[in-house]
């Protein structure tokens, strides 16, 4: 599958549709290592489901629990928010980024790979505006799920730069923010023809 992706990558490279094929090629090698990331973050979202059971269950509620199918969602944000930590921040040395850019667009870059961490970013952040209006209430307000968005990502690149596990760049903070509302905006359209399905 790889060597088909590459052969279309590479055989019309300078056309339009060989550098979209060669962008593909590396965001899907680079989304590789986020998979990792998923059965750790499985596994903290089932630790918690089974503690939230216990707990609702020592409380004597425990038809709330069974009727509450929101819990679930909870697991889907351990899970994503595990993923998003992992990368932004274990999967890096500490010490080894320093740098600060304030120059909007300048991780665009020149070269596909430049392109494709770019597109990293807002894909990175598209969960966080389907994930959180799904599971609360406030966050189905755009300006708030988009706010709490650029909120999340400038807090991740000001402990990357006090920790110096990545550079802390303004470009990840617009287009973190860009993939959350573009997230929220799927969720606003699904919501939307939901209603209509249901009315």
């Amino acid at each position: 599958m790889n060597r088909i992706w590459l052969e279309m990558a590479n055989g019309n490279g300078s056309g339009i549709t060989g550098k979209l094929m060669h962008l593909i090629q590396y965001i899907r090698e680079d989304m590789l290592q986020p998979i990792r990331y998923l059965m750790v973050g499985a596994g903290i979202g089932l630790a918690f489901i089974i503690v939230l059971e216990l707990c609702v269950h020592l409380a004597g509620k425990g038809d709330w629990l069974r009727k509450n199918w929101r819990k679930w969602f909870w697991v889907l944000i351990i899970i994503y928010l595990t993923v998003l930590l992992n990368v932004a921040f274990f999967s890096r040395e500490p010490g080894t980024r320093n740098q600060v850019s304030l120059t909007l667009f300048e991780t665009w870059g020149n070269t596909m790979q430049c392109h494709a961490y770019f597109v990293e970013n807002i894909i990175m952040f598209l969960p966080f505006g389907i994930l959180f209006p799904m599971g609360f209430k406030k966050f189905q307000s755009g300006c708030f799920c988009v706010d709490m968005a650029f909120l999340f990502s400038l807090c991740l690149e000001i402990i990357q730069y006090e920790t110096q596990r990545g550079y802390a760049q303004i470009d990840d903070v617009v287009t973190n923010t860009a993939g959350a509302l573009a997230g929220w905006l799927f969720w606003r359209i699904c919501k939307f023809v939901k209603d209509l399905i249901v009315s």
